[in-house]
């Protein structure tokens, strides 16, 4: 939009220089990625269903102030609003990572809406928050051990509860094909990747928990053009599996390609 010139990088090397008159969008993607053709997001079927989460006047300390909507199944449902707005502050406070000032939860049990406490919303969510190197990854661990993380009991021995590593590694490694995370291995640490396959990374520890109801908050910050385009299909996907998806973003372009209905939010209520 505003350059003459451009020069793109892709594992250390120049991969396309000139002038930007003379390369399309598709031109820049290819230098990037190394391929120039995006993947389609998949187009919705799954039928939108039974109110998953509820929650009802929602209040923080500071923000949120009395906020409430519905997410059913097969939906995506979008929060859109600038920094400071209160997004992220009114999930958190659903899950009881911030104060709570009021407003409760209820996650859909057996086919039947029953309130629950935020421990046990959170232990039943798959929840990517805004900031996978604060509290999204375990930097300073491999990626297999990222990957089973939030879902330890799937790899534990009923008796003992004792951990099979073998488990996780295979489970790890389907991750890695399912979500085309490029890493040599899945022993490697965390910290070593790129910001897209980190983020895909985040996205694999959730999915192996196969939770009913996905907060993605700003999934995309931070990635690649080609990893963004994956994410986007993954959310699809997701919607079509029968999840109930709630997403979070500042740009407006995403979330008008992957919502259903679209909340606005500003000073920490929902204005439209």
């Amino acid at each position: 939009e505003i350059c003459e010139t451009v020069t793109v990088l892709r594992d250390g090397r120049v991969s396309g220089s000139g002038n930007m008159a003379d390369f399309s969008r598709e031109d820049i993607i290819k230098f990037i990625i190394g391929e120039s053709k995006e993947k389609e997001i998949p187009k919705r079927t799954a039928q939108v269903g039974n109110v998953v989460v509820k929650a009802e006047h929602i209040s923080g300390e500071k923000l949120p102030h009395d906020v409430s909507f519905e997410v059913h199944s097969g939906e995506v449902l979008g929060i859109w609003g600038l920094m400071g707005s209160g997004r992220s502050e009114t999930i958190r406070a659903m899950f009881g990572l911030d104060a709570r000032a009021g407003g409760r939860v209820s996650l859909n049990t057996d086919g039947e809406l029953k309130q629950v406490s935020s421990t046990k919303l959170l232990e039943k969510s798959g929840y990517v928050t805004e900031n996978r190197h604060k509290d999204g990854l375990f930097l300073t661990q491999p990626l297999w051990k990222n990957n089973s993380a939030a879902s330890l009991r799937q790899f534990a021995s009923k008796a003992l509860k004792v951990l099979n590593p073998k488990k996780e590694m295979a489970a790890a490694d389907e991750m890695k094909e399912r979500l085309n995370i490029k890493a040599p291995d899945m022993k490697i640490l965390a910290s070593q990747l790129s910001g897209g396959n980190q983020q895909k990374v985040v996205f694999s520890k959730w999915l192996q928990r196969r939770p009913d109801f996905f907060v993605l908050d700003e999934p995309t910050r931070g990635v690649d053009v080609g990893s963004k385009n994956e994410i986007h299909v993954k959310v699809a996907e997701l919607a079509n599996d029968g999840a109930a998806v709630l997403l979070i973003s500042s740009e407006i372009e995403e979330i008008l390609t992957l919502s259903d209905r679209v909340l606005v939010m500003n000073k920490g209520r929902i204005v439209a």
